[in-house]
Formats: C-alpha cells, sequence, structure tokens
C-alpha cells in the first residue's frame, strides 16, 4: 500500500498477482491461475500481467482480451479495521478512447460479489491523470497533455470490512469493450466509519463510565 501526502488520508493499493498477492481468480481464489506475464496472447483466456508500462502506477498493469473469455479477479484489501465503512473508493485503470482509434477499454466493477453488483466505467470516464508512473494516486489532467493510452480513476460505492477487517472489489472486463480492459489497483480513504452498533456500544460504555463517576 502506498500513502500520498498530497492526498492526505487516500491510501492507494496496487493490484498483485502470485503468491502473497492482493488479487485472485474470484472462482477458484488461485492467485496463479487466472494470469501470464507478458504474453500479449489475445486468445489464451487469462489476463496478462503488462510490465514495462509507462502508464500505469509502478509500470505494472492487468490486461484481459475483448475477444477471450473473461476470468473474473478480486482484490483484497486487508489489515483495515473490522465491521466498519470505508469511504472513497478509487478505481484505477486505463483507456485509450481518446485517440483516434476505436477502441474501447471498458471494465466493470463490483463491491458485492464475484456474480452482482457489477458497473460498467465505460472507457474515457472519471479522472484523467498524468504523470501516473510515479504517482500512486495520480495528478488530474487539464487535458493539454492527455496521450494514446491515459491513466484513469473512477468512484466505486462506499465498502464495509468483515470480521477481519478486510474488503473486495471485483473486476473484469465491460459491456461494449471491443479491445481489452487494464485494471491498475484501487484506492481508499482510510478514516474509518464505524458500524452504528460499534458507536452504540462505546456510548453505553461512556454512558457507564459516567454513572460510576456520579456514585462516587
Amino acid at each position: 500500500m502506498y500513502l500520498s501526502s498530497a492526498h492526505a488520508a487516500l491510501v492507494y493499493v496496487d493490484a498483485t498477482g502470485g503468491v502473497g498477492g492482493n488479487t485472485v481468480n474470484a472462482l477458484t481464489e488461485s492467485e496463479t491461475d487466472w494470469y501470464e506475464v507478458n504474453t500479449g496472447s489475445p486468445t489464451n483466456n487469462l489476463w496478462d500481467q503488462r510490465t514495462g508500462n509507462s502508464f500505469v502506477y509502478g509500470g505494472t498493469a492487468f490486461q484481459i482480451n475483448s475477444a477471450e473469455t473473461s476470468i473474473v479477479i478480486r482484490t483484497a484489501v486487508t489489515g483495515l479495521l473490522p465491521n466498519s465503512t470505508y469511504t472513497d473508493i478509487r478505481l484505477y485503470y486505463l483507456g485509450n478512447i481518446l485517440t483516434t482509434s476505436t477502441r474501447n477499454w471498458t471494465l466493470q466493477a463490483s463491491v458485492v460479489s464475484e456474480s452482482t453488483g457489477f458497473t460498467n466505467y465505460e472507457d474515457g470516464s472519471g479522472t484523467a491523470l498524468i504523470d501516473s508512473n510515479t504517482d500512486a494516486l495520480g495528478t488530474a489532467d487539464d487535458g493539454s497533455t492527455l496521450s494514446a493510452d491515459t491513466r484513469y480513476w473512477v468512484s466505486l460505492p462506499d465498502v464495509t470490512t468483515d470480521e477481519t477487517g478486510t474488503f473486495y472489489v471485483w473486476i473484469n472486463i465491460g459491456d461494449g469493450a471491443n479491445d481489452r480492459a487494464v485494471y491498475d489497483g484501487l484506492a481508499y480513504n482510510n478514516v474509518a466509519i464505524p458500524e452504528p452498533s460499534a458507536v452504540a456500544l462505546l456510548s453505553l460504555v461512556g454512558l457507564g463510565f459516567g454513572m460510576r463517576r456520579r456514585r462516587r
């Protein structure tokens, strides 16, 4: 995870595969059966881990081609407060629609499950970014320097962590994509909002403490 001082409470989480990575095959939960590295194959029905890419953070992202049978993948964000709500969830992706080509790099995401709750994010939607190879959270582009491949972020719904302090985001190629989808990572606001039950419990504890003090 990466915390940017320029974006106070926002934390960036780069999507990583392989043993110990945070992204897996949503169906099999395998860390390794869903992608290959730099194959460039449009027909192997796997995601491709692209390395050495100057348009995405750290030079690495995951790509699936529209000609392939898609695999839904899932990124886990861990180490958070249990049963708490996190806001300002961002999805980072690479788009191409602003060129003169007819390519469409739409993708979709869900914060619900591997089969429900998906929203389509059209290529070119959200906030276009510059200097994203070294700036995890990205700096908004004023439109004067957009290139063939452009990194974007779009807002996802708020999420609630489970009892282990984890939330998940599911990713797939989007409806209408006619070339590929390229997924880079996520971000979230690290200031948690406790669940109402937790707030109520704290209030009761405080009330009991106050009553004990008055009795003394």
